[in-house]
C-alpha cells in the first residue's frame, strides 16, 4: 500500500465566517484504502497575505479531519504532508514496512506524500502560486475544457514529469508529460479532479531511493 496517494477533500468555496471541514485521505484514485498516521501527518492553512496556521487533525474512520473558518476573502490554500517512513520493496514488487534484511528485498525506499487544495472565500479569488513544497502541482490556468499545470520540486520546474488526472464522478483518467519548463496541459470536464505527480530520487545513506508523490484536488465547474 506504500505507493498510494494522499489527497485533501474539502469544499472549493465558502463564505466569510463559515466553518469548513476538510479530510486528509489516503488510498488510490479517490478510493480510501487506509488512514494516514496522525503523528506523521501535517496540514497547514495559508490565508491571503501569506500567514500560515497549522490545523489540528482528528482521526476518524475514513481519514484525518481538520477545519477552519475563512475570516477574509480570497484564496485559502491547504498544504498537507505525510511521511510514511521506510519500506522494503521486495523483488516481486510488493512493499513491507520497515528496513528488512533479506534476499527477497530489492531496495529500501523512503516514502513521502504531499497534497494541496484551494478554497475560495467570498467572491474574490485567483490562482495560487508556488509554496516551495518538495513536490508540488500548481494550477496556472483553468479555461473551459483544459487545465494548465506547473510541476515543481523544491520550487524549481520539473521537466519530463508524468502527470495523471482522475475524475471522481466519471472514473475517467488523463495523462500528460511536462515540458522543459515543468508545464503540461490536460483536458477536463465538470467534476472533482485529482492530479498526481511523482518523483524518485537517490535516498540518504543506507536508503536506496526517496519516492515522493503529490496531489492537487480541484473542482471543475
Amino acid at each position: 500500500m506504500a505507493p498510494h496517494n494522499l489527497w485533501l477533500q474539502c469544499p472549493s468555496k465558502g463564505e466569510i465566517g463559515q466553518y469548513l471541514r476538510c479530510i486528509l485521505l489516503y488510498g488510490h484514485h479517490f478510493e480510501v484504502l487506509g488512514v494516514a498516521d496522525r503523528s506523521e501527518s501535517r496540514v497547514v492553512l495559508e490565508i491571503p497575505g501569506g500567514v500560515r496556521h497549522e490545523l489540528t487533525l482528528e482521526a476518524r474512520e475514513d481519514g484525518l479531519v481538520a477545519g477552519f473558518s475563512g475570516e477574509q476573502p480570497g484564496v485559502h490554500t491547504l498544504l498537507a504532508e505525510y511521511d510514511l517512513g521506510l519500506h522494503s520493496q521486495l523483488k516481486d514488487g510488493s512493499y513491507l514496512r520497515g528496513k528488512l534484511s533479506s534476499d527477497d528485498v530489492a531496495q529500501i525506499v523512503h516514502f513521502k506524500h504531499f497534497a494541496k487544495a484551494l478554497v475560495t472565500i467570498g467572491d474574490q479569488g485567483h490562482q495560487s502560486g508556488s509554496y516551495g513544497m518538495p513536490l508540488e502541482i500548481i494550477p496556472l490556468r483553468l479555461d473551459g475544457d483544459e487545465v494548465e499545470l506547473l510541476i515543481q520540486a523544491n520550487g524549481r520546474p520539473l521537466g519530463g514529469s508524468q502527470v495523471f488526472g482522475y475524475c471522481k464522478s466519471r472514473s475517467v483518467s488523463r495523462f500528460a508529460r511536462t515540458n522543459a519548463d515543468g508545464i503540461c496541459h490536460l483536458g477536463v470536464f465538470p467534476g472533482e479532479w485529482m492530479f498526481i505527480a511523482r518523483l524518485e530520487s537517490e535516498g540518504d545513506k543506507g536508503i536506496d531511493a526517496l519516492m515522493m508523490g503529490t496531489t492537487l484536488t480541484l473542482i471543475v465547474e
